[in-house]
């Protein structure tokens, strides 16, 4: 069972191709450094590569989204001149020259087409006491006008002439409109020598208030203002927007003022329009144009309580501050109830100061309404009723 053979030594070859293999998966800390370092030099540079790309692809789409807003505001642009052009070529052929002729007069303004059978919309003024009124339009075509209704202190007017396939212009919505938004004013000034001209500005403001005494009332319009430019003739013509959409009527402008132009808004003004279609006058509307203020019947001035004031040679010491009756007016609705002397402080418990919070107050009423003063009368403050009435 036991040899007692010497052992054989192994080949020198092959332990020579152990040793190597040995050695291919030995450890050594010098050669795992340096692929470290290798893998780290290898990953800057993939990370430096992914930067690079992260921050080209990133300008890319800016620059991509940067072109694409100045494309569609290009598109939409409401100061493009080819919008604007684009815009009157839409509303012209609507617009047309209204000559009204009176017993001792002859005017013009500017109309256009709200309806494709006829129907025709300028201001009151413009017709008024007109007893023929022919309108030209932007073809050449001359028709006789029949005013079918109005609205004295809305001065809105509607005409109609026999026909029908009218080009009717594209109504917008004036509650929609902003500050510093193009319009466009397109109208007559001057007459048949100035037809069908065009200026161009932005809404100056929205809502404003002008306050005009007219036809014996005083009364507040609520309109657009506009620094298109607008002249004798313009009266009545559309003011539209840059997509040709009208958004108002050109009314009036202030004088001894550069470029301060007013419409009335045409949500409003439709209203008014459709009344007068149906019904031949819009008495039933209530109007969001205009407010006509009633009155107290009274003469009147601004007193600060603790200063003296003299009238017709008396003087007193004001008890309050706010507005003293120095008048009443006779079968106003003041007369019977307030007296000289008497300090107005309040009106159905909203405070009055002076003479302008007190006109004010008034337009919120209307002639009927029945409203209490607060009065300091003789030191004692006191309720009073007072039925307004028309100015």
């Amino acid at each position: 069972m036991f040899s007692n053979e010497p052992k054989k030594e192994q080949p020198t070859e092959q332990i020579s191709e152990n040793t190597e293999n040995v050695d291919a998966f030995r450890w050594r800390y010098a050669e795992q450094r340096a692929f470290e370092k290798n893998e780290t030099n290898k990953q800057r540079k993939h990370g430096m590569l992914a930067a690079i790309l992260v921050m080209v692809s990133s300008f890319a789409v800016c620059f991509l989204l940067l072109c694409g807003v100045l494309i569609w505001n290009g598109k939409g642009d409401t100061d493009s001149l080819e919008s604007v052009a684009d815009a009157v070529d839409r509303v012209n052929p609507s617009t047309v020259l209204v000559s009204a002729t009176g017993i001792a007069s002859q005017g013009y303004g500017t109309g256009f087409f709200v309806r494709a059978d006829g129907y025709i919309v300028t201001n009151y003024h413009v017709i008024e006491q007109a007893t023929t009124v022919r309108v030209k339009l932007y073809s050449g075509e001359t028709h006789q006008a029949t005013v079918v209704g109005y609205s004295v202190f809305d001065d809105l007017a509607v005409l109609k002439i026999a026909g029908n396939h009218y080009p009717a212009v594209q109504i917008g919505d004036s509650s929609r409109v902003r500050v510093g938004e193009t319009v466009i004013a397109i109208g007559n000034p001057g007459g048949t020598e100035g037809a069908w001209t065009t200026t161009r500005g932005i809404v100056s403001a929205l809502d404003r208030k002008i306050v005009i005494n007219e036809h014996d009332e005083t009364y507040e319009m609520t309109m657009l203002q506009t620094d298109a430019p607008v002249n004798t003739g313009n009266s009545g013509g559309p003011l539209c927007n840059a997509r040709g959409e009208v958004i108002g009527i050109v009314t009036r402008k202030l004088t001894g003022y550069e470029s301060l132009g007013f419409a009335l808004p045409i949500n409003g003004s439709m209203e008014i329009v459709h009344a007068i279609i149906t019904h031949g006058h819009a008495n039933d509307v209530d109007s969001s144009i205009t407010r006509i203020r009633p009155t107290l019947g009274i003469q009147c001035y601004d007193v600060v309580k603790g200063e003296e004031y003299t009238l017709d040679g008396k003087s007193f010491i004001a008890a309050a501050d706010g507005v003293w009756v120095a008048g009443v007016v006779e079968d106003s609705g003041a007369d019977g109830v307030l007296e000289i002397g008497d300090i107005i402080v309040a009106i159905d418990g909203t405070t009055v100061s002076d003479t302008e919070a007190l006109k004010n107050a008034l337009f919120e009423y209307r002639a009927g309404d029945q409203i209490e003063l607060t009065v300091i009368r003789e030191g004692r403050e006191k309720k009073l009723s007072v039925t307004l009435k028309k100015s």
